[in-house]
């Protein structure tokens, strides 16, 4: 435990310790009589524990991210408040730079490491959410050729109307020479190898590990090898190269820049205080529209005046 200022700041020694520390300072700050503790969350590291919370007299939980609303989702009813500004209008405007950030960071790791650009490769972008449509965008102003395949046939639909390559999944792995992952689930497994081309490139633009199954994949491999920021490995005599382990490639550098972070960790604000101000019925809550009306004004007229 250490401090930044008079902020006590707790250090988890790795990813998969975050939700245990989390929900342990979480219990033993909510011990405190009459001190309205109230957990921030970035991806559903707590979601198994929102029992104990509500048990302990937490007033509530504020999610950022969509992995996180649907962790906690998935443990409906849930026995306390959960703010989640996963799908807010605002938030969709942060992923119009995270999709850039993810093709500048691919971008950046293919010159870096293969001496090659996207405007020269065919890239499958897998999901077509807020992120996947900006950086199905991005990719496709760099000249490189864009494919886009998505579980949902509405996004399917919209990526047509947006003039991108769909089709049958097998037989875009097939065309693909980068597959980048923004789908926010398991998006590729051992099951898929058979279809990838030889020295295919794959990146993840996904929070944690989870586009594609790195200990299937690594498990099938004949061989293995790493070099900097990727991985290769060799399966019945064809190559994949994984960047970053697997690991959103633009963690790798500044994922988010500019004014758009004011924005959405004001909204983060204003969830946390609503809960520390007042209780609230237990269940999943938003911001109001009108709130986030009157936010977006007040960022647009402190960023956006000519």
């Amino acid at each position: 435990l250490r401090r930044l200022g008079d902020v006590p700041v707790d250090l988890p020694r790795s990813i998969e310790d975050v939700g245990r520390r989390a929900a342990r300072l979480t219990l033993e700050t909510a011990a405190t009589p009459g001190l309205p503790v109230v957990l921030q969350e970035v991806g559903g590291y707590c979601a198994g524990d929102v029992h104990r919370f509500a048990d302990a007299g937490v007033r509530g939980i504020v999610e950022d991210t969509k992995q996180g609303q649907w962790r906690y989702e998935a443990r409906r009813p849930l026995p306390l408040p959960v703010f989640t500004i996963a799908d807010s209008p605002l938030k969709a405007l942060e992923d119009v730079q995270v999709g850039r950030a993810v093709a500048t960071s691919t971008e950046r790791l293919l010159r870096q490491n293969f001496y090659t650009m996207l405007a020269e490769k065919r890239v499958l972008v897998l999901g077509y959410g807020g992120i996947g449509t900006a950086l199905a965008e991005h990719v496709r102003r760099t000249g490189a050729q864009v494919a886009v395949h998505d579980p949902d046939e509405v996004r399917m639909s919209a990526a047509v109307v947006h003039g991108h390559r769909v089709g049958e999944r097998r037989e875009l792995l097939q065309w693909a020479e980068v597959v980048i992952g923004v789908s926010g689930h398991l998006a590729l497994s051992a099951c898929d190898l058979p279809y990838l081309r030889d020295d295919v490139v794959l990146s993840s633009g996904s929070s944690k590990q989870v586009e594609f199954d790195m200990p299937g994949l690594r498990a099938a491999a004949d061989e293995s090898w790493t070099r900097g920021d990727y991985e290769t490995h060799v399966v019945g005599g064809k190559a994949f190269h994984v960047l970053n382990e697997g690991k959103p490639v633009n963690f790798l550098e500044q994922s988010i820049l500019g004014s758009v972070l004011d924005l959405v960790y004001s909204e983060l604000y204003l969830c946390t205080k609503a809960l520390a101000d007042a209780p609230h019925g237990a269940g999943m809550h938003r911001v109001e529209p009108g709130r986030q009306q009157e936010l977006a004004r007040r960022w647009r007229e402190h960023y956006g005046r000519l």
